[in-house]
């Protein structure tokens, strides 16, 4: 598991191209020089010495984009001084997957994914319809410029040889984080806690400082703020604060966790999944409303979870296939997903592992009680206890 207090942090979590590409120069910059501090006895001789800065982390979530983009940003951190270290927060796609192959040292979360697809001809994956038959002449030529270029560079950074890397730029399929790192594009899967620890006392959203509170709901447009607002107050954790009534020092205070109808799909939970096993401040979830698949998923890898009385627990993963070009790849692709889920119901809750098949064969609709009884939360919540 990764401290976040030993490094700087630069976050890619949007395509990448022109936006980011400056906003990843500007940070780089800005931490790529050593840090002056003053030395010395008296105020009369104070001196000043230079240390080495912390290594930077840029932390990946991103669907790709531009080529060309791609490329200025792996020229910058293969020129900066300090060691850049790349680490998938969620999904490496595309040419954020050459932005990972270019970190010194490669981190992968257990559940992370990466792809590496098909070559597209042109570099502007929404070109305008006026382009005229000799622009797209042109561009081809560069694409497959590029292509080469990347073919390349894929070679020298990773074990695949070039026969392999044909193989899987010829096709849309999604490697597992173990498969990456078998590869070459990672070097190190992290460690999550496998379970949960059980709750020594029920708790609620008002026993927690209002400054550690993070909401997921229909308003939540990006799983990169939760990220962030989980790495924030982890960077913080080493204070002295109450918690459940007590002056702990250097004990963090737990984050609370409000999930109210997250958005329903994979890619949109995965990096707020893996932000909240490798926190080292303990995260409780609050359940409330109608708890669809996705809300349970982000709940059962939280260090507590409590489940309000008038919720319902609703779980419907019958329509986990993802549409990609080819048959053969959708099954593959299917399979990440659906042991994703498997493992996750597996290691934190109750549900007979003989029956978690009817995860994917049928919707199952649960009372709070029912859910407390399969350890899909830790305890439920009523008014009173709110008051």
């Amino acid at each position: 598991m990764l401290d976040p207090a030993l490094y700087n942090h630069i976050y890619l979590t949007s395509d990448v191209d022109q936006t980011s590409l400056d906003n990843i120069r500007a940070a780089v910059n800005s931490m790529d020089r050593p840090i002056t501090v003053p030395f010395g006895g008296s105020t009369d001789e104070v001196q000043e010495v230079k240390l080495a800065p912390k290594p930077i982390l840029l932390h990946i979530d991103s669907p790709g984009g531009y080529v060309k983009s791609c490329i200025s940003i792996i020229r910058i951190i293969l020129n900066a001084k300090t060691p850049v270290h790349t680490v998938v927060e969620g999904m490496a796609a595309s040419s954020a997957a050459l932005v990972l192959a270019c970190g010194q040292k490669r981190f992968a979360y257990p559940d992370s994914i990466v792809l590496i697809h098909q070559h597209r001809k042109t570099l502007h994956p929404h070109a305008p319809e006026t382009i005229t038959h000799e622009d797209d002449l042109v561009e081809a030529e560069q694409g497959t410029a590029l292509y080469e270029l990347m073919k390349g560079f894929l070679s020298e950074r990773t074990k695949m040889t070039p026969t392999l890397l044909q193989s899987l730029l010829s096709r849309d399929k999604f490697l597992s984080a173990s498969e990456a790192k078998r590869l070459g594009l990672v070097t190190q899967i992290l460690n999550v806690p496998a379970l949960h620890p059980a709750p020594t006392k029920l708790i609620t959203p008002r026993s927690i400082e209002a400054d550690n509170h993070i909401v997921i709901g229909h308003n939540t447009l990006e799983s990169s703020s939760i990220v962030h607002k989980i790495h924030n107050i982890n960077l913080l954790r080493n204070t002295s604060t109450h918690w459940r009534g007590h002056i702990i020092g250097g004990t963090p205070q737990p984050i609370a966790l409000q999930i109210d109808s997250v958005r329903p799909y994979y890619y949109f939970v995965l990096p707020i999944v893996n932000a909240i096993q490798s926190s080292l401040v303990p995260i409780t979830s609050f359940m409330e409303g109608q708890c669809p698949e996705w809300d349970v998923i982000v709940s059962l890898v939280c260090h507590e979870r409590f489940l309000y009385y008038k919720s319902t627990v609703q779980l419907d993963f019958r329509y986990t296939k993802m549409n990609e070009s080819k048959a053969v790849d959708t099954v593959t692709n299917t399979k990440i997903l659906q042991a994703f889920v498997r493992r996750i119901f597996a290691t934190r809750t109750k549900w007979p592992k003989s029956d978690l098949h009817t995860l994917f064969e049928r919707a199952h609709v649960l009372s709070p009680t029912r859910a407390l009884e399969l350890g899909l939360c830790d305890g439920i919540i009523t008014d009173k206890m709110t008051s």
